[in-house]
């Protein structure tokens, strides 16, 4: 057991809690997460439901692929990292020609996305990647396994939350 193993699954479970939260909260509020894309992409016309589902659809087999461990969490680490990177990439053209991106990411809120959005994405990508590098974990009690979950629930919350954060310390960017 090295540090870059218990990374690597603090990685796994922050993600596991993003695919979960987002998938959780487009299923709960579907209908208003199909009139968000609608209305931040109109070029998908009537197949925005379909891609909508699609995403919640693949939010959830992300979701059971990293928490089934080992091999296919390793999987479920690469289809996550480029799912996130894919929608980075949408969202950040989107944003570079000054259009309006309501967000219904990881709940049933809604939101206009910034770059703030676009780093937690990239925070998430990297630590797929850094999720896939890691050895894998092995021989660790339970106990522990429940601290890392919170180290990983804490880093969720806080990338949820980066916006808020500048705003509370008054960082300007």
């Amino acid at each position: 057991m090295t540090i870059a193993s218990h990374l690597g699954e603090i990685s796994r479970l922050w993600l596991l809690f993003a695919v979960l939260a987002a998938a959780c909260g487009k299923s709960f509020a579907f209908g208003r997460f199909c009139r968000d894309l609608a209305a931040s992409f109109p070029e998908l016309g009537k197949a925005g439901v379909p891609v909508a589902a699609s995403i919640v659809t693949v939010e959830w087999q992300l979701a059971a692929l990293l928490l089934s461990g080992g091999t296919a969490a390793r999987y479920g680490l690469i289809a996550t990292a480029l799912l996130f990177a894919a929608m980075t990439a949408v969202v950040a053209l989107a944003l570079a020609q000054d259009r309006t991106v309501v967000c219904r990411c990881f709940g049933t809120a809604s939101h206009p996305m910034s770059g703030y959005d676009l780093l937690r994405n990239g925070l998430l990508v990297g630590a797929a990647v850094g999720g896939v590098l890691a050895p894998p974990l092995a021989g660790i009690d339970v106990y522990s396994h429940i601290a890392l979950a919170g180290i990983a629930l804490i880093a969720f919350q806080l990338s949820l939350g980066l916006q808020d954060i500048v705003a509370v310390l008054r960082i300007r960017v």
